[in-house]
């Protein structure tokens, strides 16, 4: 059963095709769920038929507190030429009965997806999704991953003011990344949240680190496109 709470989940998109840099391609459509149901064409607010789909077909667990999920939930799988899915995986796991309702869901679109093309020919194509859980009344995404990274900067520049006792600049620069992990919890695809989490990792294993290496870690193959937020609500 589908609870009957208000919850406000974004759904953002992003596309990479196997083994081929963006750059590189043309003329590329990405996959898309298969589902014929003319309200997905005609609804005021334009959704694609995975949201819409997610927004019928999503169950929240039950007896759980929204606030334990609250945050965005990086799930990335593969749409095979023939429009299956696999390989589905979610990489920032926080809750194991979230996690199972996200893959019970995206597992049951397995065969109703149009797979993507390159030039007219179908491709498999990697999909990610940001799906971001969101509990009415409190501070956005935005705001609550700010004030982390903000708190995370400033106990980071403590840390730097500490270089002659390594085992205090050494807690400091692990509070700071206590810190940058919640900023991850609501805002994972962040760029600067991701080069703050990547330079303090760098000091605690005491590496030197560059704008190429940063890179590596911001697309480590190259692939992902620019996403795509909607938003709609989950009653």
């Amino acid at each position: 059963m589908r609870r009957n709470g208000m919850v406000l989940i974004g759904l953002f998109l992003c596309f990479c095709i196997a083994g081929q840099s963006i750059e590189e391609t043309k003329n590329i459509k990405p996959p898309r769920l298969n589902l014929e149901n003319p309200d997905y064409e005609t609804d005021s607010v334009m959704k694609s038929p995975v949201c819409c789909f997610f927004q019928e077909n999503f169950d929240c667990p039950s007896n759980v507190d929204f606030m334990i999920f609250e945050g965005t939930v990086v799930v990335e799988f593969t749409v095979n030429e023939d429009g299956t899915i696999g390989g589905l995986n979610i990489e920032n796991s926080r809750l194991y009965k979230l996690d199972q309702a996200i893959t019970d869901c995206l597992n049951s679109t397995n065969g109703n997806w149009i797979s993507g093309t390159v030039d007219g020919m179908p491709v498999a194509m990697r999909q990610r999704f940001y799906i971001r859980f969101d509990a009415p009344g409190n501070p956005s995404h935005e705001e609550i991953a700010r004030n982390h990274l903000s708190k995370a900067l400033e106990i980071f520049d403590k840390a730097n003011q500490c270089a002659q006792n390594v085992e205090k600049q050494n807690r400091l620069f692990r509070r700071a990344d206590f810190q940058l992990a919640y900023a991850r919890r609501y805002k994972p695809q962040a760029d600067d949240v991701s080069f703050w989490s990547y330079c303090i990792q760098n000091c605690l294993q005491n590496q030197e680190f560059g704008d190429d290496r940063y890179e590596e870690v911001l697309s480590p193959d190259g692939l992902i496109a620019e996403p795509e937020e909607i938003l709609y609500v989950l009653r």
